[in-house]
């Protein structure tokens, strides 16, 4: 039925519906293939088209994990993987949300990608990853993807001061700590909005292993002081 549409000669493939949903929006949330095939096969189809929340084809794709249909997306060469939503997700937050790892290596290997892009929150990708409970393996190689991706900003904060590093310590993952305190470009002592900082953020929820993992970090300052003019000595 959709190819017999596909054929009369003034068909819009482009149109948008009540909610600006395209016929290629809903191919790829339902994750039909075949269909997605015949809609890109159009010269004039815009791939980049954003419903009224400011979804893509692509961030459909991306977070239900429809990794075929995602590849011909992105195979496209006038996709913009880096679109945001009304509230600034993206294809790569959406993916990270979802622990859909092989769409993250795919946009993280992509050229284009913007792998510090910031949603309304002020969440990265990599604060999004850390902001969630990692309790999966697939979520701690999402990470890794992340850290090891060469443009990759680990000292980029919300909204509220809070750091990729602050935001591993609530988790209490020794791995992923460790993970952030070898990275050649850490900021050991970045401080949140009330001015916490790793050392004393640790001191405060009294946590001896984290606390002697930022004590062997060389650029760790001991007597930084919180807005509260405390150190962690002091806390």
């Amino acid at each position: 039925m959709v190819e017999l549409l596909l054929n009369e000669p003034n068909i819009d493939v482009n149109k948008q519906g009540e909610f600006g949903f395209t016929a290629l929006r809903c191919a790829a949330l339902i994750g039909s293939k075949e269909i997605v095939r015949l809609l890109l096969k159009f010269p004039n189809i815009d791939v980049n088209i954003q419903d009224i929340d400011g979804a893509t084809a692509l961030m459909c794709a991306s977070e239900d994990d429809h990794i075929e249909i995602f590849k011909m997306l992105l195979d496209q060469p006038n996709i913009d993987i880096n679109i945001q939503t009304n509230i600034g997700n993206n294809a790569l937050i959406y993916a990270v949300q979802n622990c859909h790892k092989e769409i993250v290596k795919l946009l993280l290997n992509h050229p284009k990608i913007e792998v510090n892009r910031q949603d309304d929150q002020g969440f990265t990708a990599l604060i999004t990853a850390l902001s969630e409970f990692i309790g999966t393996r697939n979520q701690i190689e999402i990470i890794k993807l992340l850290l090891n991706h060469p443009k990759i900003d680990v000292n980029l904060k919300d909204i509220n001061g809070s750091s990729a590093l602050i935001y591993a310590i609530r988790q209490n993952n020794r791995e992923i700590i460790e993970l952030l305190l070898n990275h050649p470009k850490i900021d050991v002592n970045l401080q949140t909005d009330n001015g916490a900082n790793a050392l004393t953020y640790t001191a405060q929820i009294c946590n001896k292993e984290i606390m002697k993992l930022l004590l062997n970090h060389p650029n760790i300052d001991v007597n930084r002081k919180d807005s509260g003019k405390c150190t962690a000595l002091i806390i």
